[in-house]
């Protein structure tokens, strides 16, 4: 019998720019161009009963001569589609058995062990 409660999975990510100016190496790779800025939070978590709570805060700045009105409407529209690409993936992602994620990580079960 297994008395663990329903692990749910859960997660986080956090975007942030990054100025690579400082490193001649990496301004070599970097592309030419008009660079956009954009830092961006999500919280993704399973509910339980098939449900999933996507939470998304994000704020970015296009650059270049894009007016502010169409860079916001892409935004919206570039998220909306995010959503739908990330819940077909999620959807797709093995549950973990805990008992096995415990275990991998060294974990005790709580037993007793004779040796």
């Amino acid at each position: 019998m297994n008395d663990l409660p329903e692990q749910r999975r859960t997660g986080l990510m956090i975007s942030i720019p990054v100025d690579l100016s400082s490193s001649d190496n990496m301004v070599e790779l970097e592309e030419n161009g008009v660079k956009a800025r954009r830092v961006q939070v999500e919280r993704i978590e399973e509910l339980g009963g098939g449900l999933l709570e996507w939470r998304l805060v994000t704020c970015e700045d296009p650059g270049g001569m894009i007016p502010r009105p169409c860079a916001t409407r892409m935004t919206r529209e570039r998220i909306a589609k995010d959503v739908a690409f990330f819940l077909l993936w999620f959807g797709s992602q093995p549950r973990e058995n805990p008992t096995n994620e415990a275990t991998r990580r060294g974990e005790s079960s709580g037993g007793s062990e004779n040796t």
